[in-house]
């Protein structure tokens, strides 16, 4: 039969064990919310350089389409500018 140091001494082992239990829980669970919070913030960066690169080819494109229409605006006053004079 144990004595009662050795009871003592196996309470205090299961408090330790459940304490120590209970903070690698913690711990455990700590570091699965840090890594969920470390891949959410590198999809949330990924999401913002697809969306940038999105809107500087956007603005691109419209400067693009803006010298495009300047550059037909002139061959049509041109062409209009040839026919006034063609029929002079």
């Amino acid at each position: 039969m144990p004595t009662k140091e050795q009871l003592e001494n196996s309470i205090t082992l299961s408090e330790s064990d459940t304490s120590t239990s209970t903070i690698n829980r913690v711990k455990k669970w700590f570091n699965i919310d840090e890594k969920h919070l470390t891949q959410r913030e590198s999809q949330l960066q990924k999401r913002r350089k697809k969306a940038e690169k999105l809107i500087a080819w956007k603005q691109h494109l419209d400067e693009q389409e803006k010298s495009i229409l300047e550059i037909e605006s002139e061959v049509t006053q041109a062409i209009a500018r040839r026919k006034i004079v063609i029929n002079l």
